[in-house]
C-alpha cells in the first residue's frame, strides 16, 4: 500500500475521532421527560414511581420493601434547565416529610437526589440517590427477556 494512502487513511481516522470526541449532547426538552418514571433508590429498599405530567405538575409515589403503605407527593412544579432536573413537591399522605428531588434529567433514565427538607433548606435528614428508567421501556426489556427465556425453554 502506498505510503500516501496510509497517510491519508491515518489523517481522516484522526479527524473523525476528533469531530466524535467533540460533538456536544443535546439536552433533553420537558417534553422528553414526560411520563413515567420508576425504578429503586440505592440500597434496593424504596420503589420510587415518578410521573411527569406535560402541565408540570404530577405525582411522586414512594413504597419500601415489605410495606404496604405507600407515600403520596404532589409534584406542584418539576422543570428543566439544560440537564439540570428540579421537583418541587408537597407530601398527601399523612405524617410524611416534606422532600426535594432534584439531579440529571436524560432522555433514557433520571440520576437524582430525594430527601427530606429542613424549612426551605435542602439539608434534611437524609437524602438518597435513585436511578429511574421509563416505565415503558423496563416494562418493553421485561417482555423481551421474558420471551427469550421462554423460548429457550422449548
Amino acid at each position: 500500500m502506498p505510503m500516501r494512502l496510509v497517510l491519508g487513511l491515518i489523517v481522516i481516522f484522526l479527524f473523525t475521532n476528533f469531530v466524535e470526541a467533540t460533538k456536544k449532547s443535546i439536552p433533553p426538552t420537558e417534553k422528553d421527560l414526560v411520563g413515567v418514571w420508576i425504578g429503586y433508590e440505592e440500597g434496593q429498599m424504596t420503589f420510587t414511581r415518578l410521573d411527569l405530567r406535560n402541565d408540570s405538575t404530577g405525582y411522586c409515589a414512594r413504597i419500601s420493601a415489605g410495606s404496604h403503605v405507600v407515600d403520596i407527593h404532589r409534584i406542584r412544579k418539576w422543570s428543566l434547565r439544560g440537564w439540570d432536573l428540579s421537583v418541587d413537591m408537597t407530601p398527601m399522605s399523612p405524617n410524611v416529610a416534606r422532600l426535594y428531588l432534584k439531579g440529571w434529567g436524560g432522555r433514557a433514565y433520571l440520576q437524582v437526589k430525594i430527601g427530606t427538607l429542613e424549612g426551605n433548606k435542602i439539608e434534611g435528614k437524609w437524602n438518597r440517590t435513585l436511578v429511574l428508567s421509563p416505565e415503558s421501556e423496563v416494562e418493553r426489556c421485561n417482555q423481551e427477556t421474558k420471551r427469550a427465556i421462554e423460548e429457550a425453554q422449548k
